[in-house]
């Protein structure tokens, strides 16, 4: 049975909340999660309204609603918040470069392109090539750790990370391969662009059965 969807509500909350939802689920997709959800969802809007604030210096003074909890929180509160988020959001990133030679395989029913060294397409030889690319062996650990800690919980959101990735591989030739997520939060083009990327590989995935993912499994996101 598929999961609910999560709507995103552009036509009743200011962007970078509508952003900051997206975000914040992609970094903390399990359940039980609302109160780190919550927590960093406060941080992003708090640096989207600085952003803001600075490309717009006229208008930090001008009457607005905003809710006082975002603007009251302290640089420190916002640094602890995102910590995790931030790490969460790499392993997110590396969880679709894992995932996307599968699924080119799946949609063009041809031979995947594969990263130098790989020569059969594995979780595994992908993991492999990512810890030995990134030199991320201290962090990581090994081959067993990556699956634990970054493929298998990535699993709820694989298609909004590989949305992601493509979303990086498009502004890439801009100079604007590291967008800063309290940037995109606030962008309308961004966040259709994942969610109208990711909506269509919810069907996709669950038929790549070397990935183990049901139908079940893929949080499902949705502009309202």
């Amino acid at each position: 049975m598929p999961t609910p969807e999560i709507n995103i509500p552009l036509s009743s909350l200011p962007m970078y909340e509508c952003g900051a939802i997206l975000f914040t689920y992609l970094a903390f997709p399990e359940p039980g999660a609302e109160e780190a959800r919550g927590t960093a969802h406060a941080a992003l809007c708090h640096l989207a309204l600085r952003a803001i604030s600075q490309d717009d210096p006229s208008g930090r003074w001008a009457p607005q609603i905003i809710k006082p909890g975002y603007a009251l929180l302290t640089e420190s509160d916002v640094r602890t918040a995102l910590r995790t988020m931030d790490r969460r959001l790499s392993d997110r990133l590396k969880a679709a470069i894992v995932a996307k030679p599968f699924l080119e395989q799946a949609t063009n029913g041809q031979a995947p392109r594969l990263p130098p060294g790989v020569d059969h397409l594995s979780i595994e030889n992908m993991a492999e090539y990512l810890l030995f690319r990134a030199k991320e062996n201290a962090d990581v650990g090994d081959v067993k750790n990556f699956h634990a800690r970054v493929w298998r919980a990535s699993l709820p959101v694989i298609h909004l990370a590989v949305a992601l990735n493509v979303l990086f591989e498009c502004t890439k030739p801009a100079g604007l391969e590291k967008l800063a997520v309290h940037d995109l939060i606030r962008s309308p083009e961004a966040i259709e662009f994942l969610v109208e990327t990711a909506q269509p590989l919810e069907s996709i995935f669950p038929q790549i059965t070397k990935l183990g993912i049901s139908d079940d499994t893929l949080l499902r996101f949705r502009l309202t």
